[in-house]
């Protein structure tokens, strides 16, 4: 892919909304269509808005609880996924958990970042399976 094509992508790559007609629609028994995945807490920036995240998240979840979490969503019928943190580009595994989930067949891989990668970092990602460009 050339880099006009990246950034295309980039550019399309959206956050998860909720539609008022799906959350009418929602009950118990729905298939699961979309989850968060929190890997880390670190981040590069400080911003002032942010929260942070819960005493019981401050750490990097490791490689393999991550990949239980997404053999059981995907069991489930999982069909969007987005990693988030922290900074998700921040842990050291994320390109092999966007691989990992492009293998369960999760249809929508998202990254929540900030953008502040190297640009080759986020080509890699694309190439491994971010493809998150609907809003929901």
């Amino acid at each position: 892919m050339r880099n006009k094509e990246y950034i295309e992508k980039l550019e399309n790559i959206g956050f998860y909304t909720l539609s008022d007609e799906r959350a009418k629609q929602t009950s118990l028994s729905s298939p699961m269509q979309r989850c968060e995945m929190i890997l880390t807490n670190k981040c590069n920036f400080k911003c002032l808005y942010c929260r942070g995240l819960r005493k019981d998240c401050l750490k990097d979840m490791s490689l393999t609880k991550a990949k239980e979490i997404i053999d059981i969503w995907s069991d489930e019928g999982l069909v969007n996924i987005r990693f988030s943190g922290g900074e998700p580009t921040c842990y050291p595994y994320l390109p092999e958990l966007i691989a990992y989930a492009q293998r369960k067949n999760i249809k929508r891989i998202a990254v929540s970042t900030n953008g502040y990668q190297d640009f080759e970092y986020y080509k890699k990602l694309i190439d491994l399976g971010v493809n998150d460009s609907l809003f929901l």
